[in-house]
């Protein structure tokens, strides 16, 4: 990877690692999460501003605090009093870029309470992430991270979280990428997917084989965003009543009526680009504003990022960004989720093989292959 390149990276990363441990000093019984959020992104803004005087930067994904049963993508506005209670779980994600390289990063956390460190859901979801990472290899396809995290959480008797199945083709299976690689669009992945438009986030028609065999491998010189999601219960999520707080634009275009969604589509073309907004950073009144995304939603010329809830059970989430480097992958994000023993000994033998992989490629053993892997 180009130095220059991954400087911006790293910047990033740096900046928003420091941005987690801010939301954490200020998770307390009775502060406000829209006050945590907002700190975390005015931080964020400030921190970039003072880096790369002329490029362009900013958030990627505003910071979002899903508590409790709502799982994930809720990014509070003004109007959100709520107020941290002690036991309360919080997952919370955010996402930065520098020119067009992103990072993200997520963790789940709760509050005045160390007790979520010892669920089997946040162990394995740990043991998943790092064993995953033992794994990657350069050129190695992606899918084989998706196969290893399910295994480990099978070990647990637990769940990777699924889709609330909303799709409107009765035969089609929608399955989530654990893996995307960053190509400089940020593609988050929307929980809530019912056609096509919001399946699709780039137009197929478009791409080039190359293209997507880069988006199915791990190559050296990329940056990739990795998750994990568990849970005890096979039963999906479902769709929330709260309404969704993130936007972005589509790559579909469509002649829109309103006065207030052309609007919204130059100034976010303008100002925001490719990346997720509120409706408070648009330059006009909130009522406008909701006027103007329906309109553009409806045409899909923007997608909501929808909010899903479960209620049965916790779900751990964690998230993290890495770059491929020429002899071993270099964590950007996400270490504090990153461990080295397997405490509760519940790897198998070849799983164990990979946990313990010198991180240097050129020092590993062939690959071990588990369970058609």
């Amino acid at each position: 990877m180009d130095s220059k390149i991954f400087n911006k990276y790293k910047t990033a990363a740096d900046i928003l690692n420091n941005a987690i441990k801010l939301a954490k000093n200020m998770i307390q019984p009775n502060t406000k999460i829209y006050d945590i959020s907002s700190a975390c992104d005015e931080y964020i803004k400030l921190e970039l501003g003072k880096t790369y005087k002329n490029l362009t930067k900013g958030l990627a994904l505003p910071t979002c605090i899903s508590v409790n049963e709502i799982v994930c993508h809720y990014a509070p506005d003004s109007e959100n009093d709520y107020q941290l209670k002690k036991d309360d779980i919080l997952r919370i994600e955010m996402a930065c870029y520098i020119e067009e390289y992103v990072v993200s990063t997520g963790e789940t956390l709760q509050v005045e309470n160390n007790s979520i460190t010892e669920l089997d859901e946040m162990k394995a979801a740990k043991l998943a992430l790092s064993t995953g990472l033992k794994m990657i290899e350069p050129f190695m396809v992606t899918k084989k991270f998706d196969n290893i995290i399910k295994e480990i959480a099978q070990l647990y008797g637990l769940e990777l979280l699924e889709r609330p199945y909303v799709f409107n083709e009765a035969d089609a299976t929608l399955a989530y990428d654990w893996v995307k690689r960053d190509d400089h669009k940020f593609l988050e992945q929307s929980w809530v997917v019912k056609c096509d438009q919001e399946l699709d986030l780039e137009d197929l028609r478009t791409f080039e084989e190359e293209k997507y065999e880069k988006d199915t491998h791990f190559n050296i010189g990329d940056i990739y965003h990795l998750e994990v999601a568990f849970c005890k219960t096979n039963k999906s999520p479902v769709i929330s009543d709260t309404r969704g707080t993130l936007f972005q634009k589509t790559y579909i275009r469509h002649g829109l009526k309103s006065k207030y969604a052309r609007e919204i589509c130059t100034y976010v073309g303008k100002n925001i680009g490719n990346y997720f907004f509120k409706l408070s950073d648009l330059e006009m009144s909130p009522t406008q504003a909701r006027v103007g995304i329906s309109e553009a939603k409806r045409h899909h010329v923007f997608r909501e990022l929808g909010i899903i809830e479960k209620k049965d059970c916790p779900i751990i989430r964690l998230k993290c960004s890495i770059a491929i480097m020429e002899n071993t992958i270099y964590l950007l994000t996400g270490k504090e989720n990153i461990i080295t023993k397997d405490i509760d000994n519940k790897l198998t033998p070849e799983l164990l093989k990979i946990f313990q992989n010198n991180p240097k490629f050129s020092k590993r053993d062939a690959p071990v292959l588990t369970n058609g892997m």
